[in-house]
């Protein structure tokens, strides 16, 4: 049982600046002129780890309820869950109509109200007042600490605290902040428009 929320998870985060970190040249020493120089083998190209959670993962994440219905068709409310997703079906109400069970399917978005507030994002979820629980490719954040699925089987419930069935890993604040900058980093520029020439007219 993952202790990740509220009493796990208490301790507020404060981002460090990360410090721009320099290259340094390599350099080549020459040999005598009347010396054959051998071949030069070809350059080791490095290859750079894949983010742990991506720039858009992470602008998910960090997205407000009201965000998340803005961008999905259906949304709805249980207990201290609020989710949005592609397809929110409510399998269960009360006597008042409020919803006590529902299904979420396709780029799911959920809230959980708590005061150290949490977000989850997944493919499939089924919401109750007392739980949820999160299928294919889970991931959630609280207090800039997150949980990510590494395998589809991976499934996460969510009471006041996490529990995970199946392989993740936890990712803590420094980790996801130079992840995010790895992130940003390897996105590409965009190539400046040229401004055509006007011709000149005889």
């Amino acid at each position: 049982m993952i202790r990740f929320l509220p009493s796990f998870l208490k301790s507020s985060v404060t981002m460090r600046a990360w410090a721009v970190l320099g290259v340094t040249g390599l350099l080549a020493s020459c040999g005598s002129p009347k010396e054959e120089a051998p071949p030069a083998e070809a350059p080791a190209i490095a290859t750079e780890p894949a983010p742990k959670v991506s720039m858009t993962e992470w602008s998910l994440l960090e997205m407000s309820f009201d965000e998340a219905k803005a961008l999905s068709p259906q949304h709805a409310e249980v207990g201290q869950y609020r989710v949005a997703g592609d397809s929110v079906e409510v399998l269960k109400k009360d006597d008042e109509g409020k919803a006590l069970k529902v299904k979420a399917k396709g780029h799911v978005f959920i809230e959980i109200n708590l005061p150290d507030r949490a977000t989850a994002l997944c493919d499939e979820a089924t919401l109750s007042v007392n739980e949820a629980m999160l299928y294919g490719g889970p991931i959630m954040m609280q207090s800039s600490r997150v949980a990510k699925s590494t395998s589809e089987s991976t499934a996460f419930r969510i009471t006041d605290h996490l529990r995970v069935q199946g392989r993740f890993e936890m990712i803590k604040p420094e980790d996801l902040m130079q992840t995010i900058l790895a992130s940003t980093d390897a996105m590409p520029i965009a190539p400046r428009a040229e401004t055509a020439k006007p011709t000149a007219v005889r």
